[in-house]
C-alpha cells in the first residue's frame, strides 16, 4: 500500500507500541511506498515515529512492495490494514486469499472482506487500544488464526474472476438490452 495518512499506519506504529511492551520477540514489517510530496512527509513522520523509540526500532521493519507479494503474506501471523477510509481492501483480500487472518478497521468496504470473528478482527478505525486488544488476541490464540485464515480463503472466493466476471457480464448484457430501441 502507499503511505498515506488515510492507511492508517501511524495508529498501526502507536498500537505495536503498547503490543510491543506486553509481548518479546514480536515483530512488524511495514510494506509500503510514496508516490507523492504528502505520502513522503508522512512515510518521514513514519520513521521519524519508529527512529524516536526504543522499543520500536527493535522490532519495526520497513519494506518496499514486492511484485510477488504472496511471497511475503507466507511470513505473518496475522496481517493488519488500520485504515482510516477505504473503499475495498485489497490488501485484507490479498491476504485472506493466502489464508492468513486480518486485523482491520471496520470503515468502507473492508468489513465486507473481514468478517469479524470468522475471518479476522476488526477494530473501530484510529482505536490504537482496540488494535493493541486485536493484536494481542490474534498472538494469543495461533488455533484462532489458523481458524480464521482458513475461513478467509472460503470467503474471499467471493470475489474470485470466476464469480464476478459473469455477473458483471451479466449486469453489462441487461444495461445494453435496456437501451436498445
Amino acid at each position: 500500500a502507499h503511505h498515506a495518512p488515510a492507511k492508517g499506519i501511524h495508529v498501526l506504529l502507536e498500537a505495536f507500541e503498547i503490543f510491543a511492551r506486553q509481548h518479546e520477540g514480536v515483530h512488524l514489517a511495514i510494506v509500503g511506498t510514496t508516490t507523492s510530496p504528502v505520502q513522503e512527509s508522512y512515510s518521514r513522520s513514519l520513521y521519524t515515529k519508529v527512529r524516536d523509540s526504543t522499543l520500536l526500532q527493535q522490532c519495526v521493519t520497513f519494506h518496499q512492495p514486492l511484485n510477488q507479494i504472496e511471497r511475503l503474506y507466507p511470513q505473518a501471523d496475522v496481517v493488519v490494514q488500520p485504515s482510516l477510509s477505504e473503499a475495498f481492501g485489497r490488501t485484507a483480500a490479498e491476504a485472506s486469499s493466502c489464508g492468513i487472518p486480518v486485523i482491520a478497521s471496520d470503515v468502507g468496504g473492508l468489513p465486507e472482506v473481514v468478517i469479524d470473528g470468522q475471518t479476522g478482527w476488526l477494530v473501530p478505525p484510529g482505536d490504537a487500544a482496540a488494535l493493541a486488544n486485536a493484536l494481542t488476541e490474534a498472538y494469543l490464540d495461533p488455533a484462532a488464526r489458523k481458524e480464521f485464515g482458513q475461513a478467509a480463503i472460503e470467503h474471499i472466493r467471493q470475489y474470485s474472476t470466476e464469480v464476478l466476471v459473469p455477473k458483471f457480464n451479466a449486469i453489462c448484457s441487461c444495461i445494453i438490452t435496456a437501451e436498445e430501441p
